[in-house]
């Protein structure tokens, strides 16, 4: 069984390898050709290698970096043939990694592509640099003593024409896919959420309320976002001795911006519109009407997100309202005598605090 690699990186070795490298984002880009189906999937890799490095994957418009790879199997050499680069923001190479091996199935070669894969987003001298679960990687039964054992023998910074391997993608046609490359579509990213939250002039007195939302990460650091929102009972006393008792449920929708992006801090800004309708029942010693009163206008909303785990969020959001009609609410008894028990305001308020998870 054969074992073949090479591994050329463009610029001077780095010094703060580890911690330095930590601290950029990075995209993602797996392609399996057919016939390559055996091999790990994109959405494992991506997932084994937050495990192994923490969470510094992004879509690809957002990502500072980005590790692009491609597995094919030839028919001529009967081995499998693996290419891993390393580009800057701007698409300049600034690493690659090729490997070649002989095996029954392409799922043999999952550790090693991990382990390449992990090793470009943290590269180090030696297994004292790596994080823990990465430098345990290397120390299991093969390949992964052999692959460390290959970057120590190569240095990063000098290509070593005389160590180059018999055969290597680089002496192979490559797949169509590699001749070029392309922009590629960044896989969109869900989120979910639920949140604690307070709203101020929809109601008599400020309420709490629960939010539940959902988001569509798109290229271009845009997003889609839609949110349905409760807020509790609120009561006024009407003059008769009775009550009146309001609630609001709505819904909004928005297209959204991300204005501020860091590894873990991203803001988001939305505008939208809204609709709901506010619930009142009247509860008095005489005649009363239990109306239900729609409104709707346009939203803004801005939202600040914490990635503290690989799929895990903390947000915060604020969000303001213009609502119309602005309803007056009155009470009446048989009598005909009225009175005006609530005049809602034109401008609206939340808070939101909560939990989300990209899916």
């Amino acid at each position: 069984m054969g074992f073949a690699c090479c591994w050329l990186v463009s610029g001077a070795r780095p010094s703060a390898s580890a911690q330095a490298s930590s601290e950029l984002s990075y995209s993602l880009s797996w392609v399996r050709d057919p016939g390559a189906e055996s091999c790990i999937a994109s959405a494992r890799l991506a997932l084994a290698l937050e495990e192994l490095v923490g969470p510094i994957l992004r879509s690809a418009s957002e990502a500072e970096r980005s590790i692009e790879g491609i597995v094919r199997f030839d028919a001529q050499t009967k081995r499998w043939q693996v290419r891993i680069r390393l580009l800057d923001r701007a698409g300049r190479e600034l690493g690659l990694r090729e490997l070649e091996r002989e095996a029954a199935s392409c799922a043999e070669l999952d550790r090693s592509i991990l382990l390449v894969a992990a090793l470009a987003v943290a590269p180090a001298d030696g297994n004292a640099a790596l994080p823990a679960a990465l430098a345990r990687l290397t120390l299991e039964e093969e390949p992964g003593p052999m692959l460390l054992s290959e970057l120590e023998q190569t240095s990063p910074g000098v290509a070593q024409p005389n160590q180059a391997p018999k055969a290597s993608m680089a002496n192979v046609e490559p797949s169509p896919l590699t001749k070029a490359r392309e922009p590629q579509q960044p896989a969109l990213i869900g989120e979910l959420s639920m949140a604690a939250a307070a709203a101020w002039g929809l109601l008599p007195t400020p309420r709490p309320g629960a939010r539940v939302a959902a988001r569509l990460r798109l290229p271009r650091r845009l997003s889609s976002a839609v949110a349905l929102q409760y807020w509790s009972r609120s009561e006024v006393a009407t003059y008769d001795g009775g009550q009146a008792a309001f609630r609001a449920a709505d819904a909004v929708l928005s297209g959204c911006g991300s204005a501020l992006q860091q590894k873990h801090w991203q803001l988001d800004l939305c505008i939208g519109g809204i609709v709901g309708a506010r619930l009142v029942r009247a509860e008095g010693s005489s005649q009363s009407r239990n109306p239900t009163q729609p409104y709707w206008g346009p939203n803004l909303t801005s939202e600040i997100s914490y990635r503290f785990a690989s799929r895990w969020l903390l947000l915060v959001s604020a969000a303001g309202s213009a609502l119309w009609p602005r309803d007056r609410f009155t009470y009446g008894d048989s009598s005909g005598r009225t009175s005006t028990i609530f005049h809602p305001s034109r401008l609206t308020g939340s808070l939101a605090l909560g939990l989300g998870v990209r899916i």
